[in-house]
């Protein structure tokens, strides 16, 4: 606001003194305006409001205006995702995790082979179905997710093994050991026949070959080891079979508490501290008591 001391009518002049050129409206006014483009870069204005009086008397202010540049937009952040082995017919919960830094809405396009069945590749999960192969077969998978500007794509490879043949039913009659087994020393104490949670027992482990590190073993071989029997994925050797071992499947049907290094699919339920969660998608090392891949699916009657 501007007034004048002994009360004498004042005039208004708005002038620009430097930046980018505009037309000022009004500049005869108290309140002028302009208009401006829209800039890729920041831009300083500066503007002259000279006020006089009716005896030519005057004082003036410089103004200071800046148009800013929008804020670029920032593309979505991706996580790799890691190689997987299946079997074919096995069905896998693939997840992409991807966030936005300007808080965008994300769309997922997931874009999977002719042959391999898939469900929900409009979004951040996707369910495939391994195909029937007669030879380990490599698929590469990918998911493109946008926030309606920009986009990034991540892949996955995914790995296809032919479906093992059954395992073969050992002779309940037959109780000599099999040549090439290892008998226990003498100082191993027997397991139980179920043994507990965190250290699980199968009974029928000791009706298989012991696993030896210098043997090799083919895909669909079995094995037995710590008290559970494994069975080979593909061509091994000197792999201890364990939870975690790629090349390495756990065969026993037994209850165990949920392991850090152990991979579960989506669907696949675990114990954790007396209580049944189940995955939503693939986890490994997530802890089901403070990660939302797991849901609480109530108290476990099996392990406490």
């Amino acid at each position: 606001a501007s007034s004048d001391p002994d009360g004498d009518a004042i005039t208004y002049k708005w002038t620009q003194v430097s930046g980018p050129s505009v037309t000022i409206t009004n500049s005869t006014k108290a309140k002028a305006t302009f208009n401006v483009a829209a800039a890729t870069s920041d831009q300083t204005m500066v503007f002259r409001l000279t006020v006089t009086d009716a005896k030519g008397l005057s004082n003036a202010i410089d103004i200071q205006v800046v148009n800013k540049a929008p804020k670029a937009n920032q593309a979505p952040v991706l996580n790799p995702m890691e190689a997987i082995t299946l079997e074919s017919g096995e069905t896998y919960a693939l997840h992409a995790q991807a966030a936005d830094p300007d808080g965008d809405a994300l769309t997922y396009a997931w874009s999977v082979p002719a042959d391999m069945h898939a469900t929900g590749s409009d979004s951040a999960n996707v369910n495939i179905t391994a195909p029937e192969v007669s030879s380990t077969s490599t698929y590469t998978l990918s998911v493109v997710v946008s926030d309606g500007k920009t986009s990034v794509q991540s892949n996955v490879q995914v790995t296809v093994n032919p479906k093992a043949a059954p395992a073969p039913v050992p002779d309940d009659e037959d109780t000599n050991p099999a040549d090439d087994v290892t008998p226990p020393a003498d100082d191993v104490t027997p397991p139980s026949d179920k043994g507990s949670c965190d250290a699980p027992v199968d009974a029928n482990a000791s009706k298989y070959a012991a696993w030896e590190s210098s043997k090799i073993y083919n895909g669909g071989d079995t094995v037995s080891f710590d008290h559970l029997v494994w069975k080979a994925k593909y061509w091994t050797q000197g792999n201890q079979p364990g939870f975690g071992v790629d090349a390495w499947e756990l065969v026993s049907n037994v209850k165990m508490n949920w392991r850090s290094d152990l991979v579960y699919n989506g669907g696949d339920t675990t114990t954790y501290e007396g209580n049944v969660y189940r995955a939503k998608w693939w986890t490994r090392g997530d802890n089901p008591a403070n990660s939302d891949v797991w849901v609480k699916e109530g108290a476990s009657t099996d392990c406490k």
